[in-house]
């Protein structure tokens, strides 16, 4: 569950990056400060310089909400259906290039391994997104990842203090950080954060020979170690994302039945 924040007055961010749960909600009514903490402002003016809130946060604030400059806001939505949405949107976009391109023959190879690249950078987003929405959701589940002192977290003494630490902003960008390195560096990993926090068994061995592929594609331009160029047609593409709906597709159920249970 998320703590709700109601601010008192108008927030006005700096600098650095406004993290939040599901939502802010700006001109919030007095009705919002039920069952909310409350952030006085006796200035009328929340001045933030520097990172700040939580991913366990929603925000209610009384008034407008105002960044300067380089300032942002991060949202991280507990909202499944969209990141299904998301991934399907990004696989039509794949289908319909191969679809409707017309590419020279000289080409095609290199095309094809672009699209092939791009089903995997579909399915690390879903990942991604999944596994982040739905630990923000549950503390529990954030917390259990952490307490398994995971290799793939604890890299070295600092990730080891962090992990101990007091809960703070610091500890929930630092695991956000290496989310995204596990998701989107080190995929075969991602089995091991999916069945901590949820229990839930994300097989990726069937896309074994696929990531070695991808590998070659992202780090050698389409050649093997040994120096072999590989040929990817459009079959190849439509085959990988054929076995990456699978995931998907299995994923979000056990992800529904993990919520309706949680």
């Amino acid at each position: 569950m998320k703590n709700k924040i109601f601010i008192d007055g108008n927030v006005l961010v700096k600098n650095g990056v406004f993290f939040a749960g599901n939502c802010i909600v700006m001109y919030a009514s007095e009705d919002e400060k039920k069952n909310a903490e409350i952030i006085e402002v006796p200035s009328g003016i929340l001045e933030v310089e520097g990172d700040y809130g939580s991913i366990f946060n929603d925000y209610y604030i009384r008034g407008g909400l105002t960044f300067y400059n380089e300032a942002d806001i991060e949202f991280i939505f507990d909202d499944q259906e969209r990141t299904y949405s998301v991934y399907k949107d990004c696989i039509n976009k794949i289908e319909r290039l191969i679809d409707e391109s017309s590419i020279p023959d000289s080409l095609r190879s290199l095309f094809y391994q672009q699209q092939f690249s791009s089903a995997f950078g579909a399915l690390e987003l879903f990942l991604f997104n999944t596994f982040m929405r739905q630990v923000c959701s549950n503390y529990n589940s954030y917390n259990k990842v952490i307490r398994a002192h995971l290799r793939c977290f604890e890299h070295c003494k600092e990730d080891i203090e962090i992990a101990k630490s007091e809960e703070c902003l610091k500890k929930e960008k630092w695991f956000i950080e290496k989310t995204q390195n596990i998701v989107y560096h080190n995929i075969k990993q991602v089995k091991d954060i999916f069945f901590y926090a949820f229990d839930i068994n994300v097989d990726l061995g069937i896309l074994e020979d696929e990531i070695n592929t991808r590998n070659d594609i992202t780090h050698r331009m389409g050649y093997t170690v040994k120096g072999k160029a590989i040929v990817i047609t459009d079959s190849d593409v439509l085959a990988l994302i054929g076995k990456i709906d699978k995931i998907v597709e299995s994923l979000t159920l056990e992800i529904k039945e993990f919520c309706r249970g949680s």
